[in-house]
């Protein structure tokens, strides 16, 4: 890993551990989306941080992607001809 990309995962864990130390705003890599998705919209949050085992930062869930995979469910259920 390159100087600048450790340098940003030290900057996302540090602001991790301050930001989600009470409230678990956070999914394991080994989840589900929909899990990811769930919390976005139960919590009211824009991004979701996604953590490895170790707990570190991998990746990010974002409130588009949450309603983008809404609005495809929509649209396939609607193409299916189902209510």
């Amino acid at each position: 890993m390159n100087k600048d990309k450790r340098r940003l995962a030290a900057l996302i864990d540090r602001v991790l551990v301050k930001s989600y130390k009470h409230e678990k705003k956070t999914v394991q890599e080994h989840d589900s989306p929909m899990a990811g998705i769930d919390l976005i919209i139960k919590k009211n949050i824009k991004c979701l941080p996604v953590l490895d085992r170790g707990g570190k930062a991998v990746g990010m869930i974002y409130e588009r992607y949450a309603f983008n995979v809404i609005m495809e469910a929509m649209l396939d259920e609607g193409k299916s001809g189902t209510p």
